[in-house]
């Protein structure tokens, strides 16, 4: 593959949840514009921006300039969803006055340049968490991100016995995992795995080209050990609209992942309020609905063959009655 290091860093976006895949691109050489690329993004407050399309984020009354605890940079808080970020700016350099000002043209712009990237569906986005992510939170994380477009995850853990370092395998359309040897100390931000880093950076960019491998998505274990329930309501070239439920824990939202013509198109969670649910059983919350709107009408010629189904299983939802 002839693109060294600084142009396939290029092709990548972290959404976090710390700076140091940021840096990686920095000692690449490269300098992509990012909104999250040195942020602080917890995954809770990372999901509830992008569901809520980063409303409000760059607004001059959400935006709060500090000074950083070593008391020789400037750090920017958001209001909107708690994301912290560096402002690269040294307490010499400016007034918080003018690092203010900056950000309040600065942030809206990278958040439409974000959501751009999201719908485009030509960039991998990055995520590995401080602590280690459950499975789910990985799924839950790419259904946010897919609420936009045919974006691409990676989500990057720690080397196991199962997993060496330097392993990019696909989960699901969409969702890539990868592991490196080791992540960089809480205090020397800048002591990453540099060589595995470009390593699953190289083999995800290849694979994200190739397409979803089915042969590669081993990790993820796709047989029902649930019992589910529910239904399609509507499907058609612009919108997906059913519920489902998991008998085995009525406190579940369950991920669903729509399927056009035999193809994964998009996933998204079965988690809004639906009158009338919360009577199928005693211990029913109703909030079980989804609602997919495509973000482009399917155009094939044909009617085309939409499908629903309970997502990392074999269940199909059934058209109702």
């Amino acid at each position: 593959m002839n693109i060294s290091n600084k142009d396939l860093m290029g092709t990548f976006e972290s959404l976090g949840e710390n700076c140091e895949f940021g840096l990686v691109q920095r000692r690449c050489g490269a300098e992509p514009l990012g909104l999250l690329r040195f942020s602080s993004a917890p995954l809770p407050k990372l999901v509830k921006a992008l569901d809520a399309r980063f409303s409000g984020m760059g607004m001059p009354a959400a935006i709060t300039v500090k000074v950083s605890p070593n008391g020789s940079e400037y750090m920017v808080l958001d209001a909107c969803f708690g994301f912290e970020y560096h402002a690269w700016v040294l307490v010499e350099e400016k007034s918080p006055e003018a690092v203010h000002q900056r950000e309040c043209r600065r942030v809206p712009f990278l958040v439409r340049k974000l959501i751009e990237d999201l719908t485009g569906g030509e960039k991998i986005f990055v995520y590995h968490g401080m602590v280690p992510l459950h499975v789910d939170d990985a799924f839950r994380l790419l259904a946010s991100m897919q609420q936009y477009g045919p974006a691409t995850l990676m989500w990057v853990e720690l080397a196991d016995e199962d997993a060496p370092a330097g392993t990019v395998e696909w989960l699901v359309p969409g969702l890539l995992k990868a592991h490196v040897d080791r992540f960089a100390p809480g205090d020397n931000a800048h002591d990453f795995s540099l060589d595995v880093w470009i390593d699953i950076c190289r083999k995800a960019y290849t694979m994200a080209r190739e397409g979803f491998l089915p042969a590669r998505a081993s990790t993820v274990d796709m047989r029902p050990k649930t019992r589910y329930m529910g239904y399609v309501d509507e499907a058609n070239r612009s919108c997906v609209i059913g519920w489902v439920a998991n008998e085995a824990d009525w406190n579940q939202s369950l991920l669903v992942e729509i399927l056009v013509n035999g193809v994964s198109a998009a996933m998204c969670e079965a988690n809004q309020y639906r009158a009338g649910l919360e009577k199928i059983h005693p211990d029913a919350t109703g909030r079980y609905e989804f609602k997919f709107d495509f973000a482009e009408p399917l155009t094939e010629s044909n009617d085309p063959k939409i499908e629903v189904r309970v997502a990392r299983s074999d269940y199909y939802l059934r058209a109702s009655s």
